[in-house]
């Protein structure tokens, strides 16, 4: 479990893959949580990918992403929530001013595996382009505001 808050930043920067994952291998869990006005990460160029739970290099564990009371999560490139037959995501993004900018590509919930997102209580989510349950094994994969 990693946590972001105090207003920390975190930046993920490359010229091919800036990738952030959370519960990739098989078995694994794994939770990112962003809390707190001014705390965010990021990741920026080349394709600039957030996989949680699950990868395309993987079939796939547990992650979850929690933005929490005004925190921010940011990609120039593209977040998949749950990918892989054996994949469970969550996105969650809660309170006011919490925020997650998918600015490059797209936002996936659930491509073959389990993938929910929720945003509650004055939660962003702003993405140029949604799928939800983008695959036949993605049955029980939601998207709530």
């Amino acid at each position: 479990m990693v946590t972001v808050s105090d207003q920390a930043v975190a930046t993920f920067t490359s010229t091919s893959d800036g990738v952030i994952t959370v519960g990739d291998d098989p078995q694994s869990e794994g939770v990112l949580t962003i809390t707190g006005e001014g705390s965010l990460v990021q990741s920026t160029g080349g394709t600039a990918q957030w996989w949680i739970g699950g990868s395309s290099n993987d079939s796939g564990g547990t992650g979850t992403l929690n933005i929490l009371d005004g925190g921010q999560a940011t990609t120039t490139g593209r977040a998949v929530i749950s990918y892989g037959t054996n994949a469970h995501g969550s996105l969650i993004i809660d309170g006011a001013g919490s925020q997650f900018d998918v600015n490059g590509d797209y936002l996936l919930v659930g491509f073959n595996g389990v993938g929910n997102a929720q945003v509650t209580d004055g939660g962003i989510l702003n993405v140029n382009r949604m799928f939800v349950a983008d695959a036949a094994g993605s049955a029980g994969s939601q998207l709530d505001i």
